[in-house]
């Protein structure tokens, strides 16, 4: 039997002190959680768009990663806040296996900066920033949840899990989507 193929969009990471050594990174748990359904993961990397296409050929579903804000001049605004938290080669990047997998008719799970990256390709945008909301790292912002029983989550990961909220941005307008 065939498994099902999930591709992973990486984010980028520096792992020395000056950012020269750049990682291309995704979360150990989207690996284990998408080979525990039966899954097989694939990591794209951030890299050559001329490739988008065979990756996107190659899996069956994609996945769209939280990290970095979406820069503003995505949907036609300037910064309005303080932050060096942003990828542009990213954001550019994860466009196209975005657009290619839409248009290989290919399922797509967008999670945080994913969900943003999918409204903003449609058109939407971003609040900058959410009044009075923390942010800086996310270790001590976790918060617990109760999965229901027979669930997909609560297979995954039990009948109460801890999870990491630091969502900075928020959609301002959402294009809804008819596929």
């Amino acid at each position: 039997m065939a498994r099902t193929v999930v591709g992973v969009a990486a984010n980028l990471c520096p792992v020395d002190a000056e950012g020269k050594n750049i990682h291309s990174s995704v979360s150990c748990r989207f690996a284990e959680s998408i080979r525990q359904v039966g899954g097989l993961p694939l990591v794209i990397p951030v890299g050559d768009e001329s490739v988008v296409r065979d990756y996107v050929e190659m899996i069956d579903k994609l996945i769209l990663t939280g990290g970095q804000n979406v820069h503003p001049q995505f949907y036609g605004e300037k910064k309005t806040i303080e932050s060096d938290d942003y990828n542009l080669i990213r954001d550019e990047f994860e466009l196209a296996p975005l657009k290619e997998a839409l248009r290989q008719n290919k399922p797509i799970m967008a999670i945080c900066r994913g969900v943003q990256l999918v409204n903003v390709a449609f058109g939407g945008t971003l609040n900058q920033e959410i009044e009075g909301h923390w942010q800086g790292l996310p270790f001590g912002t976790s918060h617990s949840i109760e999965t229901v029983e027979g669930t997909v989550v609560a297979k995954l990961f039990g009948k109460k899990v801890r999870l990491t909220q630091s969502i900075v941005k928020a959609l301002k307008i959402w294009h809804l989507i008819s596929v």
